[in-house]
């Protein structure tokens, strides 16, 4: 797992908000690079009230709140290499369970 964060926190872009789709992409390529595969899903309506949420986000209601991220099946994992726009003071990437992460949404596909 050391390895698969490394490669996230390189392709995590400074100013997250907005870039799940290419970062992602990039993700899901540098694993296959790697040797993992990873799956790139679309998700919908957050759950979870976010006041550390980048304010462009804060103005929506999160029922519509359409993200990217990328789905390790075989690790049981999913890694957001742009997570930071949902918790500024967070991690730049997250790296959760595939089960905690699908938790925090209401629907998912992949992408």
């Amino acid at each position: 797992m050391v390895a698969i964060r490394t490669i996230a926190e390189g392709l995590a872009p400074s100013r997250p908000f907005d870039r799940c789709i290419g970062a992602t992409g990039a993700l899901v390529s540098a694993l296959a690079a790697a040797g993992v595969v990873g799956e790139r899903i679309r998700l919908r309506g957050h759950r979870i009230e976010r006041p550390e949420a980048d304010r462009r986000w804060r103005r929506l209601d999160r029922s519509g709140w359409t993200h990217y991220a990328v789905n390790v099946p075989d690790m049981g994992m999913t890694i957001d290499p742009t997570w930071r726009q949902f918790d500024r003071t967070g991690p730049s990437v997250l790296i959760e369970t595939t089960d905690a992460y699908d938790a925090m949404w209401t629907m998912k596909e992949k992408a």
